[in-house]
């Protein structure tokens, strides 16, 4: 919280009142186990708990006052609103406008939190950064992201996801980001979208907010970039724009000798519009071709920053994987297991597929260790989600992987599609009653040093999976988009 901030401030920015007595306010807070001395505790009402049944642990904790929605009988100073999740977005906003230093916000199907890392290992090289925590994405953490902001802080880097049209214009409009970017369009979450066409119009709402100041950072790879451009070139206040391409010469800034395997990705990032003749050198310790976009993004808000090539050099190769993000990790039965299990959407799965089929092409030994890809289902995918996932087992079988296994709702639909492209082939692919069975499986001798790839949706729970298989010892060497 900027220092400074009264009670009666953030009364005034919530359109509310004040009951009791003025008070400094350190830090905002939605949970009394979290809060502290000087805290302001906001009473949201939930499914299950209603944080105005907690005011007393509040006082209890140090609470310098509470939101809340109706006055309660508790000694302690009440701002009382109509709704205490917009309050807490009224806050923020507010504790964003005393903010000096740049916020970035970025959005996208995938990759958004790849490309928020690197952002942030970048300008931490430079300066104090603050960014968002786990996934704390949504309209309840992003405003605790920005309550985070303080005097000492120079960027702050916010993530943003979606649930429906209408949520990243609701975010931006509390974050009033400098800089924007969205890292790309795919099938995740297509279920409460409906399209993809309804997917990019709403994480284009990132465009809308910037200032005539700020810049659009657009990939240039995405079949909606030039919608994006055109809502851009729309505005008569049109912020500037840079672009990003994995192979488009029109773009500026372009990646160029991509080579991958499984201690990282090395490539050239280079472009005129920079400068004339610039271009630096960049090494990843992630696994996958596809994070060459996510550090191209971040790339391209660096140098919006003004940011030199040595810390975005320096920062890109220091970032390590996340847990259950295509992480290396330690395994029985001699496997080499390769954790993707945080989450899963059509087009991550094919670009984790890509990444551990192309790591084996790429050896020189394609004859050894197979490939098992290990899959639970992906969620949110709408009435075409069986059709989904059969499409992910079709582009298995189409890649080369030798072995498909699968658990949950739609194993089947996985395992219909790899099998009709393998036919009669020594491949398999198989539907399993339990992730138990799965491990014994996966651990018995016909299984033995073979690559495994584990991967699927939050909800499908794959990292108990992972645990199973797994030693205590782990190898962070890649993460996913």
């Amino acid at each position: 919280m900027m220092p400074n901030t009264s009670l009666l401030d953030i009364a005034t920015a919530s359109n509310a009142f004040l009951h009791g007595a003025d008070g400094l306010v350190s830090s905002v807070g939605i949970d009394t186990r979290a809060i502290i001395p000087g805290g302001l505790f906001v009473a949201l009402r939930g499914e299950h708990v209603d944080g105005h049944e907690f005011l007393s642990e509040a006082k209890n904790a140090g609470a310098v006052g509470a939101v809340v929605e109706t006055l309660q009988a508790i000694d302690i100073p009440q701002i009382v609103v109509a709704d205490a999740a917009v309050a807490l977005g009224d806050i923020a906003s507010y504790n964003r406008s005393l903010f000096k230093g740049a916020v970035v916000a970025i959005t996208g199907s995938a990759g958004k939190t790849t490309c928020k890392n690197m952002l942030r290992s970048i300008l931490a090289e430079v300066a104090n950064v603050s960014a968002t925590q786990g996934n704390l994405n949504n309209e309840l953490g992003v405003p605790l992201t920005l309550l985070e902001l303080d005097e000492t802080q120079q960027y702050a880097v916010i993530e943003m996801g979606a649930a429906k049209a209408g949520d990243i214009a609701y975010l931006t409009r509390i974050a009033r980001p400098d800089i924007g970017v969205v890292t790309n369009i795919s099938e995740a979450h297509l279920g409460r979208f409906g399209s993809l066409q309804i997917t990019a119009q709403t994480k284009g709402e990132i465009y809308d907010s910037l200032p005539a100041t700020g810049v659009a950072v657009i990939n240039l790879d995405e079949p909606f970039a030039s919608d994006w451009q055109a809502r851009v070139h729309a505005r008569t206040d049109a912020p500037s724009m840079l672009s990003f391409s994995l192979s488009d010469l029109a773009a500026d800034i372009v990646a160029s000798n991509v080579e991958a395997d499984l201690s990282g990705v090395r490539f050239t990032a280079s472009g005129d519009a920079i400068s004339p003749g610039w271009s630096i050198e960049v090494s990843l310790q992630l696994l996958g071709k596809h994070n060459v976009a996510n550090a191209l993004g971040s790339i391209a808000v660096a140098k919006a920053l003004h940011i030199s090539d040595q810390a975005i050099v320096a920062g890109l190769g220091k970032l390590n994987a996340e847990s259950g993000r295509l992480q290396r990790r330690g395994a029985r039965n001699a496997l080499t297991l390769i954790d993707d299990s945080y989450n899963a959407n059509p087009a991550a799965m094919r670009a984790a597929i890509d990444t551990v089929v192309g790591n084996k092409q790429s050896s020189g030994h394609a004859h050894l260790k197979p490939i098992f890809l290990v899959l639970g289902d992906m969620a949110e995918l709408g009435p075409d989600a069986a059709e989904l996932h059969h499409g992910v087992g079709e582009y298995a079988a189409d890649q080369g992987i030798d072995c498909l296994l699968a658990w949950g709702m739609y194993a089947s639909s996985y395992v219909d599609g790899f099998m009709q492209v393998v036919g009669d082939s020594p491949k398999r692919a198989d539907v399993f009653a339990s992730q138990e069975l799965l491990a014994d499986y996966l651990l018995s001798e016909s299984c033995r040093e073979a690559v495994v790839l584990v991967k699927g949706s939050r909800s499908a729970g794959m990292e108990q999976l992972v645990e199973l298989l797994a030693t205590n010892r782990f190898d962070q060497v890649g993460v996913s988009c």
